[in-house]
């Protein structure tokens, strides 16, 4: 992907967000550069974190994912990986976790 299509796709990924919506696993990979890997990914997710971080939001810490070695074998994925979290995403101990909460589902290929 060249870096046109990065923040395009990171300017479409935060609208959805702003607009309560995910967008669809093959919109997405059939997105401005067709299906891309995981450098792209973390361009793009880099892309949407600036512009968290340019609306207010404050990074305060990382979530880790797929650290063990059988939830990679079964997610098909060779790593773990990892994103950003911000102050928008805290929550305090016991709080719901609001309907606007939006998890990402795209599946691996």
């Amino acid at each position: 992907m060249d870096d046109d299509q990065v923040e395009a796709l990171a300017a479409e990924l935060v609208v959805a967000r702003r607009r309560g919506r995910t967008l669809e696993v093959e919109r997405v990979w059939a997105g401005p550069a067709g299906r891309f890997g995981l450098a792209d990914a973390y361009r793009v997710q880099a892309a949407v974190t600036r512009a968290r971080l340019a609306g207010g939001e404050r990074l305060v810490g990382w979530k880790l994912g797929y650290t063990s070695a059988a939830m990679r074998r079964q997610m098909g994925v060779d790593a773990p990986n990892h994103g950003p979290l911000t102050d928008a995403m805290l929550l305090a101990s016991g709080a719901t976790v609001p309907r606007a909460a939006l998890q990402p589902r795209p599946s691996p290929r």
